[in-house]
């Protein structure tokens, strides 16, 4: 698929119901807070001094229709006590739900493509959409999701469905087919009459980028905000912003990737993790972490990665405050190349 962009401008946006009597659960927007069944969420509640009513705090529980179309992959998926099946996934997946909201959890966000069942992937060769490669609606996957819709319109809970997911989006004939998709998504979305869906049109998409030499370069930009809340401790936010040209996924295919971040020593370990920086230090660190990829063929890919990385503070800068790297250290500098093979 060459671009998603026609989709894109529609951004967040309320389904209007066809039938409002069909839904108990309404959710609107007044201003900037969000509301359920005109209530404010989380009414009148705050947090370490910040204000809490009015967000809408949602699980990323983008699988709850996943299936896997890929022959060669759909094994991958099995349980320990039989074959995939995606009619059970969606079945625990409803079974769930009332937990979820007894824990306070008001809203969740599936996708109709999905999302990587194996956390952040090289390459996806699963074919998990819910759309034919034309634009179509499947039923099977549309009878999935009604299930778990109902059963969120029954708790009060909201449901942010997504339509693309770049892992797959690119399964896509052209776009034209994503223009179709986006209106079949729709269409079916406010002809079931739901009032408790917004709708998340596309998760993190590329944008198309450019060409050179016949190969397409993506250009994508990712920043990741966290801080944890567990304690009031110091330094203890982290953020990352990351720019990445390029993306390999055929053979003599190149990509170039800079990251900066910053991660204080009680940041959280969580998603935001060294991973993500490629370092030898997960915490207490600034970091510049530059890289190319030169895909040699279909499975193996030649890797650089530079790294200039500092320490942020030293011991006993803060009452009961203690880093193993303090900021009297020098800086850091690593040249990591690596060949990576993918089976």
């Amino acid at each position: 698929m060459r671009s998603v962009s026609v989709a894109l401008v529609l951004g967040l946006a309320l389904v209007a119901a066809h039938t409002p009597a069909a839904s108990k659960t309404v959710v609107s927007i007044q201003g900037r807070e969000f509301l359920v069944n005109g209530r404010p969420t989380y009414e009148a509640r705050s947090y370490d001094g910040m204000k809490v009513q009015g967000l809408l705090f949602n699980s990323r529980m983008v699988q709850g229709i996943f299936d896997d179309r890929n022959a060669e992959t759909r094994a991958r998926w099995n349980y320990p006590d039989g074959p995939w099946d995606p009619e059970r996934n969606t079945r625990e997946f409803v079974a769930a739900m009332p937990l979820w909201k007894a824990k306070g959890l008001l809203a969740f966000t599936i996708n109709l493509q999905g999302g990587s069942p194996e956390g952040y992937s090289r390459s996806q060769p699963w074919s998990s959409s819910a759309f034919e490669t034309d634009g179509a609606l499947r039923p099977d996957a549309t009878a999935r999701l009604a299930r778990i819709l109902d059963r969120a319109d029954e708790l009060g809970m909201v449901a942010i469905v997504g339509f693309f997911y770049q892992g797959q989006e690119r399964r896509m004939d052209d776009e034209q087919s994503v223009v179709r998709a986006t209106d079949a998504a729709t269409d079916w979305l406010v002809g079931q009459g739901y009032t408790h869906v917004l709708i998340e049109v596309a998760n993190e998409a590329d944008n198309a980028g450019f060409k050179y030499g016949g190969r397409d370069f993506p250009v994508t930009f990712n920043v990741q905000l966290a801080r944890n809340v567990a304690t009031g401790m110091n330094e203890r936010d982290a953020l990352l912003a990351a720019l990445q040209v390029g993306k390999s996924e055929k053979r003599r295919d190149m990509s170039f990737r800079y990251v900066f971040a910053i991660k204080g020593a009680n940041a959280l370990i969580s998603q935001f993790t060294d991973d993500d920086m490629g370092t030898n230090s997960g915490v207490n660190i600034r970091t510049h972490h530059f890289r190319f990829d030169y895909r040699i063929t279909d499975k193996v890919i030649f890797e650089n990665l530079f790294y200039i990385q500092n320490s942020l503070r030293r011991s006993g800068q803060y009452p009961n405050f203690f880093v193993p790297v303090g900021d009297f250290a020098p800086t850091t500098y690593r040249w990591q190349p690596q060949l990576v093979f993918e089976f």
